[in-house]
């Protein structure tokens, strides 16, 4: 599941940096549903538990990667992460975790997903933050 996560991320970071950003976002977005209705449907079936994709109770690496990888997907496709609850639902238990909560709302986090010199991601309002 790292492997995947690490995918979505590379994915999103390419498209962040192309050119052609705004021409193929629509694009993207589409396959990107698709792939998290996969995704989701896999979860399902082999998820340690509601929270967890490997261990119960226990976060892993796969647990960070797909928690970061669905968090960079939120200000890039709008609303499309919460079209699948069981991820939503994860990804938000992972940063509602008493230590993560706090670095991922403390000021040691980083404001942006890159440089502004990219097509996305550079600028606050492109990366999510969690103020809640």
């Amino acid at each position: 599941m790292a492997e995947t996560g690490h995918e979505l991320l590379t994915e999103a970071g390419a498209l962040f940096w192309n050119p052609r950003f705004h021409e193929l976002r629509a694009e993207n977005r589409a396959s990107t549903g698709e792939r998290l209705e996969l995704l989701q449907s896999y979860f399902i079936r082999t998820r340690a538990d509601a929270e967890h994709w490997v261990l119960p109770g226990r976060t892993t690496m796969a647990d960070v990667i797909m928690a970061y990888a669905l968090e960079t997907l939120m200000p890039l496709h709008p609303g499309l992460v919460k079209d699948f609850p069981a991820l939503h639902h994860a990804m938000t238990a992972f940063f509602a975790t008493d230590r993560i909560r706090d670095y991922v709302r403390s000021d040691r986090r980083f404001r942006t997903w890159t440089v502004s010199l990219a097509s996305f991601g550079g600028k606050p309002e492109e990366t999510h933050h969690w103020i809640d």
